[in-house]
């Protein structure tokens, strides 16, 4: 069964006795084939229009809850500061504004996933490739997002690993997998940069619970946040935008489960 020139399914006619078709029957089954090839597809896009509508449905509800969590303590923060400001100490008039800069920097960060998200869905995303060395990149993102208290990170760079990125994403790419890392791995994490003879590889470790096999096939999709996440604060956007962005590099990323448990995230990339 065609529609157009694609084949969208396959139709058998079966006869109790051999015989050779004539041309009038093999329009016949060529007419009802080409009906029955648009039936079939207008179900699929049915169903796929049934689908979109159901992410988009969740998207949005995942997105309104995001937004709500830090903004309703950041408004109670403000309250806070306005009806008792005067009453409070300076130390605790100090972690108050710091509250206030923690869960504005988690709407705008928010933010910023929804607009990238957003570019790279519509086809709008313009990368700039170029050679860049991974171990820079590993340093860098080292600095912008250092280990939070109870974490460590060793490092095993490769100075031959270079990659063709652009250099401000892949910075991001990095802290996203760091910050995935810190949130809902073990205290001990490790950043390998290693080079083959067409690709490059960078792999982080870390020794937490891992993800469950039942997480796995959806941690690249925009806000899947199944596993370990009780009480740690994210969109889950991250992973998503990570794979959008190294296939726009024209790499891959992928997850193994460490061993003996943990997670690996493993971004490949070709060799500059």
């Amino acid at each position: 069964m065609l529609v157009g020139s694609e084949v969208v399914a396959v139709l058998e006619f079966f006869s109790p006795v051999a015989l050779v078709p004539d041309q009038t029957l093999l329009d016949v089954m060529a007419n009802i084939g080409t009906q029955l090839g648009r039936v079939v597809e207008r179900d699929r896009i049915a169903a796929e229009l049934r689908r979109v509508d159901v992410l988009k449905s969740e998207f949005i509800a995942n997105a309104a809850h995001e937004l709500r969590t830090p903004l309703t303590s950041l408004l109670g923060f403000a309250d806070l500061a306005a009806a008792r400001g005067d009453e409070l100490g300076e130390e605790v008039l100090k972690q108050v504004m710091d509250g206030l800069g923690r869960q504005a920097d988690r709407i705008r960060g928010l933010i910023e996933n929804l607009l990238d998200l957003s570019q790279i869905q519509q086809g709008r995303l313009t990368v700039r490739l170029l050679p860049t060395a991974l171990g820079d990149a590993v340093r860098r993102a080292l600095d912008a997002a250092p280990p939070p208290e109870g974490r460590s990170v060793t490092v095993e760079l490769d100075d031959d690993a270079k990659g063709v990125a652009d250099l401000q994403r892949l910075d991001q790419i990095i802290v996203n997998l760091l910050t995935n890392a810190y949130r809902y791995g073990g205290p001990s994490i490790k950043i390998e940069a290693t080079a083959a003879a067409q690709s490059c590889s960078l792999v982080i470790f870390d020794d937490g619970e891992g993800v469950p096999d039942e997480v796995r096939t959806r941690i690249f999709e925009p806000f899947a946040r199944g596993w370990n996440t009780s009480g740690a604060p994210g969109s889950g956007l991250g992973l998503a935008i990570c794979r959008r962005l190294v296939e726009a590099f024209g790499g891959s990323i992928d997850y193994e489960p460490a061993e003996p448990h943990g997670a690996r995230f493993i971004v490949s990339l070709k060799r500059a």
